[in-house]
């Protein structure tokens, strides 16, 4: 068999002939980043070959010159019948968010887990009385608790002699569902620890917070989503899925268990000791975490396998907890309207029955929901992953080394720029790409159509130049300026819908980990958010995260998300003709209606 080498560590691995280059990467251990799903189009997956020949299969992101010059794309190629030697390039990045902040995560007058907890005292065996060990424990339970039927897990039950027979009373952990009574766990002292998980599984990143039996949030953690190196965005990863979808499930359950065990080593829990999972996700993230192909969810008329699942276990999800512990999903409400939505819509604060506002989510992405007192209006829009740093030539994600805001001399076009973790750049990530291109444009070097102009050194070949290895070309621009487009013409939509305008609304609430590093100047200066007055903005933080903790410790929000879903409208933006109108005159900088951006 062939064989491939890979540089810079040295791997090398067997692969049949045939074999995507990938996917025998992955199988020596090495994963290669491609955030267009395999689709060619991101160049994020760059590799030189150094000896041998790869079967090269094109690959937009490729130009000519690179493949002449030994470059190929590691999801459009494939190993040949001779060895060969490849060298992998990285974009940068080193995968890691801040904890989110959880000191707003304030448990309510009557914590109220999903699971329940009560101390019996089952009476001793008797010979001759017909009772065996199970009919006393369920007799027991009866003196407590009305039910229609018992179930009882079969590590618990193995179990039962021996704990029955430890201790004269005992602490019985469960739930119901449909008048059936769920035993969880059964220990032998009436006393016990237990926990709760609250988990935002988004396209991007995987936030995870870990709760007491006092509703109190004791740890939080955060990780990058491990299916991003089959795709960026909810689009590519459904196209992966058609090959892949149990390595997409397997990897976002991987990243789960990870933030799981760093959340016990922190504050000393054991996992056996996790009761209850609460979590908040897109419709699509759902799916791959159940294991269901989402083909569905793109092909008309755009129908999910599911919008509210049941309630599963953590062991069916292969969760590292309590193999009974029962996992709470937020209910969507559109194909691509899901609970992090709805999870993030329990955040806001209480609105008047006149007042109208509107909350965004600003990620890869982009959902908008119009609050109004007596209705919700929603709809998503492909914002791409332009604002995670995807689709552009020298972008990465908010990580040490990504440059994240910039200045520009309005004489020489020089840039100024800082860095995160002030170590030298590697790339630039969002916040940065909406710093740069306000400035450009503020400065006269960007015209309203992406393309840049003026005199200046840092120009040239139709990229502008951070340094000599950073830079964006025109194609960057565009791609950013559409992904600004999808979300202001979601906005106005919405708005125009229902007869309003961006003055109408008393505050626009702005969700989501890209929303906490905004500049809402540089934000209004490119047409991404109307130039209202700054009070009128409010940062909700990780709203998803947030909804997912108060539905995992109250009853009474785990109602009201119901309500909040079942009184949703959900509007498909791909079925609006207005929708296609409005993100056309948004195609510019900062639109093509200079009115709506006249700064009060």
């Amino acid at each position: 068999m062939p064989r491939i080498k890979f540089f810079p560590s040295g791997i090398t691995a067997e692969a049949a002939e045939g074999e995507p280059l990938r996917e025998a990467a992955a199988r020596a251990g090495i994963e290669i980043e491609a955030p267009c799903g395999g689709e060619g189009t991101c160049g994020k997956c760059l590799v030189k070959i150094i000896s041998g020949k790869l079967k090269t299969h094109g690959g937009f992101a490729l130009p000519p010159e690179k493949r002449e010059a030994g470059f190929a794309l590691a999801c459009r190629a494939s190993v040949c019948d001779v060895d060969a030697e490849v060298e992998i390039f990285s974009a940068g990045g080193d995968g890691r968010f801040a904890e989110d902040e959880i000191s707003e995560f304030v448990p309510p007058d009557e914590v109220s887990f999903l699971i329940k907890t009560l101390t019996l005292a089952v009476r001793e065996p008797k010979a001759g009385d017909g009772f065996s060990d199970f009919d006393r424990l369920v007799s027991a339970v009866k003196n407590f608790v009305s039910f229609d039927g018992l179930r009882i897990p079969l590590p618990v039950l193995s179990a039962l002699p021996e704990t029955l027979r430890a201790s004269r009373t005992h602490t019985l952990v469960y739930y119901i569902e449909s008048g059936i009574l769920q035993i969880v766990d059964l220990l032998p002292r009436d006393e016990i620890d237990f926990y709760g998980i609250a988990v935002d599984v988004g396209s991007t990143t995987v936030a995870a917070c870990l709760v007491d039996k006092n509703g109190k949030a004791v740890a939080a953690r955060s990780e990058y989503n491990g299916q991003i190196i089959c795709g960026a965005d909810v689009i590519s990863r459904i196209n992966y899925a058609r090959k892949g979808l149990h390595e997409l499930r397997q990897k976002i359950v991987e990243t789960i268990n990870a933030l799981i065990n760093s959340l016990c080593e922190e504050s000393g829990a054991d996992p056996s000791q996790i009761y209850h999972f609460s979590v908040a996700a897109n419709t699509t993230m759902v799916h791959l975490l159940l294991g269901i192909n989402p083909e569905y969810i793109r092909l008309e008329p755009y129908v999910p396998a599911v919008y509210d699942p049941p309630l599963l276990t953590a062991g069916e999800l292969g969760l590292s907890a309590n193999a009974a512990a029962p996992v709470y999903f937020a209910p969507s409400v559109g194909s691509y309207v899901g609970g992090d939505i709805t999870s993030g819509l329990l955040r806001l604060p209480p609105q008047s029955a006149d007042e109208v506002n509107l909350f965004i989510d600003i990620g890869t992405n982009g959902e908008v929901v119009l609050c109004g007192g007596d209705f919700l209006i929603a709809c998503a829009c492909s914002a791409g992953p332009a604002f995670e740093g995807g689709g552009i030539s020298c972008g990465m994600r908010a990580a040490s080394g990504a440059v994240e805001s910039v200045e520009i001399d309005a004489r020489t076009g020089e840039p100024r720029f800082s860095v995160i973790g002030g170590e030298a750049p590697k790339g630039i990530c969002g916040s940065g790409m909406i710093s740069l291109a306000a400035e450009l444009y503020r400065k006269g070097f960007l015209e309203p159509n992406g393309k840049f102009s003026g005199e200046s050194k840092y120009i040239r070949e139709k990229k502008y130049f951070l340094s000599e290895n950073i830079f964006i070309t025109e194609q960057d621009m565009q791609n950013f300026i559409r992904a600004k487009a999808a979300v202001f013409s979601a906005c106005r939509t919405l708005l125009s819908g229902v007869g309003l305008s961006f003055g109408d609304l008393k505050n626009i609430f702005i969700a989501g980990g890209f929303g906490r590093y905004l500049n809402l100047g540089d934000a209004a200066e490119i047409g991404l958010i109307p130039p209202l007055p700054c009070e009128k903005y409010v940062y909700l933080s990780n709203s998803s995260l947030a909804g997912a903790y108060m539905t995992l410790v109250s009853e009474n929000n785990r109602r009201l998300q119901a309500e909040i879903a079942k009184k949703i409208t959900y509007t498909d933006l791909s079925a609006e003709p207005s929708y296609m109108d409005e993100y056309t005159a948004a195609l510019f900088l900062p639109h093509t209606d200079g009115g709506l951006f006249k700064k009060n």
